[in-house]
């Protein structure tokens, strides 16, 4: 612009001047010369400086001069539409009868509390409530803010700040009120920023306006301020919804998170309730904070509870039209009427249907009964046929705990406590004694809805404990219990069952009812199946009822021989004499079914022999793929055969095998296992008299254990030797690939018994001696460590097989024993005439096969590489993969709920070990499974700053 100097007496002729004349105190005029902008244009502003603003902050700024330029949502009208919380609705137990958060509300030292959950799971009326705690509490003051009430009026962090802000003066003088608003004022001034912005001429509220236009992330710092201003001594701050400011998301909520440790230094009593939903995001910035996640807990207690439960799958079910007898039973309508707690005890004889009555009822009872529908519901079927452990006591508390906590969430927060006590433990499942416990606290919950415990066989489970387990459902059942629990319990005769259940609780003994359903079923096949019509179908049905004596598997014996019979072809006359020749006894009929398997041919009689040694000791039951390659398996222990004989001597049709030479003793399940028909075959098959122990099929429990444990050696030295199509891969071991892994897993999924017989060894040992044979095929086992690949995996597993046996005094044992532990040694392990690490190698196995779903050879290689021959701890195992950058096994060990957050003795966490190796793969698997960043080591070092230091 052009500029001109002139005198003060043409002032009044110039356009668009700016007069700058003065009077002094002598009243003569002082005529400075001015600056005339020609050309329509104004002067330019001056701009105010730091100090200016502030002395004018001080001198005109008030708290209403403030507030006219906040932005604040009222949050008392939203909360005057959210619920009263009460504290007996189970949608509020996860947060209301936690330990953390009952700890929380009455702890009075300085705490944050985060609060993780679906927004309809009770977060917002839990915080109305806390607010209205603290309001009543005298001399103490309460923010609070729901952030649901901000997406509409713009920026979620301004609106925030400024509401908290009005909520802080809000009670307090005038004075005080603004010496608030200018602290917050001064101290956005103290940021980093444009001056240019502030115009001498703006007005006081344009100057306001500028103030507080700040990024958002600045806010916090001057309420920080504010708050020390105000002298608050206690205070609480309540943010619910806090990802609900969504897109500003994550920015807002690491101002949450400032905010909150500013406060808690700045305020002597302070205490804070966040809330959001859960999201991995969340859990890197407030990974801090004391958490209570939705449903988390109960689910990690779930996995506190592994049990076997085979069972109830193979159970039959019952035949059409039978067993409508039980809902008119004028024991079962006491029972279930009740109001109190019972026992309804089914007692029966050996095969007379009690399995299929427990599996009818528990199927039907919420159609039968529409008031269980609201009821838990938890079951669990005792059995001598399935695992080791599905005879046990402990097994079966384990299941209905499971069951129970499965399907009531609310119930765990009463067990909370006992279940932190077990955790802290560092064990990997719940002590038997501690179940028993918690298993009886149930009588004194007050718990919301009824309990079913189904119970099946308990004349099969374990008698050690039988009869504490007896008592403790009785007292269950106590009718001065809180707890409303009713037992449907089925079994043979039991002494102490009768004793206890015969005065208080219901009893119906099922051969006396179930004539009905045997004519009904048997009417069904004679017919039907049979094609008998008349008074031969008639005489038929009435001898099988009559003789019957109500045990429904004699007449499914009776119902397979007629049905050979028949496809034999016969005359009408004929079918009534061979029914009334058939035994009339189970134990005859079983007899007399021994005898044909007994007449068969020597190599059927072998087969058979092995498959009922399987069948009868094993420790879990065998599928027909796993009997198939047992089978194939010589039982000469000093003949050996290559890969290429074993191939050829399995057998093709397995199945037609089983059933041909185990006769009608055995069936195969829908999932592929192999078992005996019914538990009376088991007793009849290892009862010692003589009508079975002088005969071809007869073998001692030692003897049986000693066999297996002889084709387990045998099939692990198949199984680890070079086969021709690895051998070309094993000469470059050193230089292996993805695809040479893969190759290798891809080859030990071809060996399906390998799962069973590195889980099983130490059950069959206890059992057995090790005798001369068996001590020779472990040295020869031993001698093939030392010189392929298998001593990567088995090394460790012979040496804990082994080492605490009684049976290592002999020389020849005590030489295996220092032999085993020299191919321990894992530093340089030789594999195929190479050096390579063992441990490298193993974990890459392992890799590859969970990379492609094995999980069945997964847990076949961890066995075999643990120190005990059982699984490690499941945290251990994902922060020893993470450190070597193994994707998928450290995703199958997530999968089965790892926690990527523990540590191991050094402080360190899975996403340390990756972090300081660079696995940036596996370091971004963890962080989207719930891995914390700010986590620090022993040494105070993050798993960012490990990473730094490996890469500076």
């Amino acid at each position: 612009m052009d500029r001109v100097s002139i005198s003060g007496t043409a002032r009044d002729n110039m356009i668009h001047s700016r007069n700058t004349t003065t009077v002094n105190s002598n009243n003569t005029t002082d005529n400075r010369r001015i600056e005339v902008h020609i050309g329509g244009t104004s002067p330019k502003p001056r701009t105010r400086t730091r100090e200016e603003l502030e002395k004018l902050i001080e001198a005109e700024i008030d708290w209403d001069t403030l507030s006219g330029q906040l932005s604040v949502a009222d949050q008392d009208k939203y909360r005057s539409t959210i619920s009263l919380l009460d504290r007996n609705e189970p949608k509020y137990f996860w947060i209301t009868k936690n330990i953390d958060f009952t700890q929380w509300e009455s702890d009075e030292d300085s705490k944050a509390l985060w609060l993780s959950g679906p927004h309809d799971r009770g977060m917002k009326e839990v915080s109305s409530h806390i607010i209205s705690v603290a309001k009543e509490k005298p001399n103490s003051s309460v923010l609070y803010f729901f952030c649901s009430t901000a997406t509409t009026l713009g920026s979620v962090a301004t609106v925030f700040a400024h509401t908290l802000l009005q909520q802080i003066v809000r009670s307090l003088s005038v004075d005080k009120a603004k010496a608030i608003a200018a602290t917050f004022l001064k101290s956005l001034l103290g940021i980093r920023r444009n001056m240019s912005r502030f115009k001498e001429n703006d007005s006081l509220s344009t100057t306001v306006e500028t103030i507080l236009d700040v990024p958002d992330n600045e806010l916090h710092r001057a309420l920080v301020e504010a708050t020390r201003t105000a002298e608050i001594e206690e205070l609480s701050i309540i943010i619910d919804g806090i990802d609900i400011t969504e897109p500003e998301g994550v920015v807002f909520v690491q101002i949450v998170y400032s905010l909150v440790k500013q406060m808690m230094d700045a305020v002597s009593k302070f205490k804070a309730l966040l809330t959001s939903s859960q999201k991995p995001k969340l859990k890197e910035i407030f990974g801090e904070l004391l958490c209570i996640e939705h449903d988390k807990e109960r689910k990690d207690c779930l996995d506190f509870l592994p049990h076997d439960d085979t069972r109830y799958g193979k159970v039959l079910h019952q035949h059409e039209g039978s067993l409508e007898w039980l809902w008119k039973h004028a024991q079962y309508q006491q029972w279930s009427a009740s109001k109190s707690s019972s026992i309804l005890f089914f007692e029966g004889k050996p095969g007379s249907g009690k399995s299929t009555l427990v599996k009818y009822f528990k199927e039907n009872l919420t159609d039968k009964e529409p008031n269980a529908r609201s009821c838990t519901v938890a079951h669990y079927f005792y059995t001598h046929r399935g695992t080791q452990l599905e005879s046990t006591h402990e097994n079966m508390l384990r299941s209905i705990l499971y069951h129970i906590l499965e399907q009531d969430e609310t119930i765990f927060y009463d067990l909370q406590r006992g279940f932190r006590e077990v955790r802290h433990g560092n064990i990997s499942k719940w002590p038997y004694e501690s179940l028993k416990n918690t298993l009886s606290s149930f009588a004194n919950l007050p718990s919301t809805k009824p309990i079913y415990l189904i119970l099946d066989a308990m004349d099969e489970s374990e008698e050690g404990d039988r009869r504490d387990i007896i008592k403790l459902l009785c007292n269950l059942c106590s009718k001065e219990n809180r707890c409303h629990i009713k037992v449907f319990l089925a079994s043979r005769p039991v002494a102490e069952l009768q004793r206890h259940i015969e005065k208080h609780h219901h009893l119906i003994k099922l051969q006396d009812e179930n004539k009905d359903d045997i004519s009904k079923f048997a009417g069904n096949f004679l017919s039907n199946d049979l094609m008998l019509t008349g008074s031969d179908l008639g005489k038929a049905r009435d001898y099988i009822n009559n003789n019957a004596r109500g045990v429904f598997i004699w007449v499914a014996l009776v119902q397979k021989e007629l049905s050979t019979y028949f496809d034999t072809g016969y005359r009408e006359e004929e079918i009534l004499k061979y029914l009334t020749s058939l035994p009339k006894e189970l134990q005859g009929f079983y007899k007399l079914m021994l005898d044909r398997l007994e007449s068969g041919t020597d190599r059927d009689i072998k087969d058979g022999r092995k498959i009922f040694r399987w069948v009868l000791f094993g420790f879990r039951p065998l599928t027909v793929v796993e009997l198939c390659h047992a089978l194939a398996v010589p039982d000469d222990r000093s003949l050996m055969v290559s890969y290429e004989e074993f191939r050829r001597h399995q057998v093709r049709g397995m199945e037609k095998r089983i059933m041909h030479c185990g006769g009608n003793f055995l069936e195969i399940n829908s999932d592929g296992t192999v078992q005996l028909m019914h538990q009376t075959v088991r007793e009849f098959m290892l009862q010692t008299n003589q009508d079975v122990a002088n005969l071809k099929f007869a073998t001692t429990d030692e003897d049986a254990h000693a066999a297996i444990i002889a084709t387990s050696l045998q099939y692990l030295m198949l199984c680890f030797s070079i086969c021709p199509t690895m051998r070309y891969r094993f000469s470059t071991i050193e230089t292996w690939a993805s695809e040479d892994f893969q190759a290798y897993v891809k080859y030990l999924d071809e060996w399906p018994l390998l799962n069973y017989t590195l889980s099983s060894f130490n059950y069959h040992h206890r059992y057995c001696d090790l005798n001369e044979s068996i001590s020779q095929l472990i040295s020869t086992l031993i001698n093939q460590l030392t010189t392929n690949q298998a001593s990567c995996f088995l090394g460790a597993w012979l040496d804990s097989c082994f080492r605490k046996t009684n049976n290592v005094h002999s020389s020849p044992q005590n030489n295996i024993l220092s032999r085993m532990r020299i191919i321990r040694r894992d530093q340089s392990v030789p594999v195929y005439k190479h050096s390579v690490t063992a441990e490298d190698f193993r974990y890459n196995v392992l890799d590859a096969a969970a990379a492609v779903g094995l999980s069945q050879l997964v847990d076949a290689l961890l066995i075999s590489c643990s120190e005990a021959g059982c699984s490690a701890n499941i945290n251990t195992l994902l922060i020893m993969a993470a450190g070597k950058g193994l994707k998928y096994i450290s995703q199958l060990y997530l999968d089965r709920r790892a926690d990527p957050n523990a540590k191991d003795s050094s402080g360190q966490t899975a996403l340390h070990h990756a972090a300081k190796n660079g696995h940036e793969a596996v370091a971004q698997l963890l962080l989207q499974h719930g891995a914390q960043k700010k986590v620090k080591d022993n040494k105070g070092r993050t798993a960012l700053r490990l990473a730094i230091l490996k890469f500076r």
